[in-house]
């Protein structure tokens, strides 16, 4: 026996057919959006070349704030840690006392003291005293004489400078030319003293003094010469004793 199967007869699906479900390529990839223009892809780019250059920016900004934070720090522990005060110890504290001659020429002499010409002045041996040798041959050189002073005028009676050291609160004159060296001398030592870090007397660390010597200097330069040895000064102060 023989068995034949049934024969099925398949038709094809029209294409028209509207129940037939159909795939387009939109199912897949969504609506066709319209192609961009030129001008869209340039403004595109100078906005992201915008935010990556502002990005950098910023960038740069904070770490140069953030070196500049540190380098100030680190400069500021540097001087904080030289300028530090450290206790010293008590055995080994050092009081540097003054080194001064008395209030007489008498008691300086006793001390050991030295008259010193260029300030008119007792000063230790060990402060510093340079241009006295200097200051006082140039007195003997030039003739730069000292008068005696009566009622507050100068008289025509020359001190002798071997009395001069003595004449302790005696007032006395000098001539322009004289204080004009001693103001010239006192700024070399001035400049001597801060070069050699030693000791400044009253006189030599006091800038009044100073001021009024660079004053007088400015005007010896606008008077006549041949006035300058024969104007007297009053120096104001008789023989003084320093200390430094």
């Amino acid at each position: 026996m023989v068995f034949q199967s049934p024969s099925i007869e398949y038709k094809t699906v029209a294409d028209e057919d509207p129940d037939s479900p159909t795939t387009s390529e939109e199912d897949f990839h969504g609506p066709r959006r319209p192609p961009r223009s030129r001008v869209s892809y340039v403004s595109y780019g100078f906005l992201a070349f915008a935010l990556w250059s502002c990005s950098i920016f910023i960038a740069v900004k904070i770490s140069s704030a953030i070196v500049a934070n540190n380098c100030h720090l680190g400069h500021k522990a540097h001087l904080e840690e030289q300028t530090e005060t450290k206790p010293l110890d008590k055995d080994l504290a050092v009081v540097t006392p003054k080194l001064n001659c008395g209030t007489s020429s008498a008691e300086a002499e006793a001390r050991g003291c030295v008259f010193d010409g260029l300030m008119a002045s007792w000063i230790h041996k060990d402060c510093p005293s340079y241009g006295r040798e200097e200051f006082a041959n140039l007195i003997k050189q030039d003739n730069l004489s000292y008068y005696y002073e009566e009622n507050g005028k100068p008289t025509d009676k020359l001190i002798n400078m071997e009395e001069f050291p003595h004449m302790d609160g005696i007032m006395y004159w000098g001539t322009v030319m004289e204080h004009l060296t001693h103001c010239a001398y006192t700024l070399k030592r001035i400049i001597y003293t801060q070069h050699e870090h030693g000791r400044f007397d009253n006189v030599t660390g006091n800038f009044s003094h100073t001021d009024h010597c660079v004053e007088f200097l400015i005007s010896g330069l606008k008077s006549e010469p041949a006035n300058l040895t024969t104007e007297l000064y009053r120096t104001d102060i008789p023989i003084s004793f320093l200390e430094c």
